[in-house]
């Protein structure tokens, strides 16, 4: 971004990346236009050739008397009726190559598909298995009568290892924790942990693992940087459910509950501008938190997602999340979180990160 790039003085630096792309896009079109132009010189000398060749073979026919005049016109039209069938190849390349340089790419796309959408035989997989409702009953997912309460666990894990895509790198290794209502969860780690990836397989979006995930179908998941989509205040505000002007008690309600008095005061819903440059980080935070305060789910799962606030506007945001969410997961670094906690996932590393292990306990 434009900012991030003026704070960190890097623009000589990106000039010179920036000129380095365009001369290679430069040289790739000045190769296409050279290819092309001697293609379609190929394709002309082709046709005049193609064109003239009967001519001249039937003209020295005619001239020492092997065939009459009007055998010219007729050898013509049988040498480009059989060269037309002959060289459709030749007229049709670009299309040919059009269609194979499709064909490669869509070939690219199907096995990249194949790589993320499955597994290969006999390699570990990572099960997501959505819990119902709180009224059906879950004790066929939870493994009959070995839980507590079985009707009101939210969130379970079992046996849950994670690992890095490339060269295997264990994330983490057999880690097990249930949640149920009422109860919060702070997961908390070093940078570089593991720590948002156990939100990614939480979502459904790290597929390399193995062990047991199961969560409410009504999860909400707030990130670090909210996605902001383009619109007005009031789609930015219930994104990506479409609430029309009819709500607009309920959302202002939920915005003020989400500390926007000030974002409220200066612009009205059927506002439009870039919101992304309007408002501030903090601002845009406070946005996902009235999603949140909106959908009232089962499950709130928040990445860091009071980083741009302050302690009082943090502690706020989290008693209302509390009021309306039957359980939240956290991921912080800030240990004042930990009183709106029930329970912390926590990874040690001070023996060393060969060593190191989640541990899940309570923490009052």
């Amino acid at each position: 971004r434009a900012e991030s790039l003026a704070f960190a003085r890097g623009e000589a630096s990106e000039a010179v990346a920036s000129k380095d792309r365009y001369r290679e896009v430069r040289h790739k079109l000045w190769s296409r236009t050279r290819w092309r132009t001697g293609l379609a010189f190929y394709r002309d000398c082709f046709t005049w050739v193609a064109t003239l060749m009967p001519i001249v073979f039937g003209a020295l026919l005619w001239r020492s008397g092997v065939a009459p005049f009007g055998f010219v016109a007729q050898l013509q039209i049988a040498f480009k009726a059989s060269l037309d069938a002959l060289s459709v190849v030749v007229r049709k390349f670009r299309s040919v190559s059009s269609l194979v340089a499709e064909g490669s790419r869509l070939e690219g796309l199907a096995a990249a598909m194949g790589r993320s959408g499955g597994m290969a035989v006999g390699a570990p997989a990572l099960a997501m298995t959505p819990l119902p409702s709180p009224s059906a009953s879950v004790a066929s997912l939870l493994g009959g009568s070995s839980m507590r309460s079985a009707d009101s666990v939210i969130v379970d894990a079992e046996d849950l290892s994670l690992s890095l895509p490339e060269d295997g790198g264990q994330l983490c290794s057999e880690v097990s924790f249930s949640l149920r209502k009422g109860e919060r969860l702070l997961i908390s780690a070093a940078s570089g942990a593991g720590k948002t990836t156990v939100i990614r397989a939480l979502a459904g979006l790290w597929p390399d693992g193995q062990g047991m995930l199961r969560r409410p179908t009504s999860t909400v998941f707030l990130s670090q940087e909210p996605y902001i989509p383009e619109g007005p205040l009031r789609r930015v505000l219930t994104f990506p459910v479409a609430l029309g002007s009819d709500r607009d008690d309920e959302i202002l309600a939920a915005a003020r509950r989400a500390q926007l008095d000030s974002v409220l005061e200066r612009f009205t819903l059927d506002h439009v501008a870039d919101w992304e440059a309007v408002l501030s980080r903090g601002e845009l935070q406070r946005c996902a938190f009235c999603r949140v305060v909106l959908a009232a789910p089962e499950l709130a799962v928040l990445d860091e997602a009071t980083s741009a606030l302050d302690t009082g506007t943090e502690a706020a945001l989290y008693e209302t999340l509390i009021s309306e969410v039957s359980c939240i997961i956290s991921v912080s670094h800030r240990p004042d979180l930990e009183r709106f906690h029930t329970h912390v996932l926590r990874k040690d590393d001070r023996n060393g990160k060969s060593q190191a292990q989640w541990t899940f306990a309570p923490l009052r």
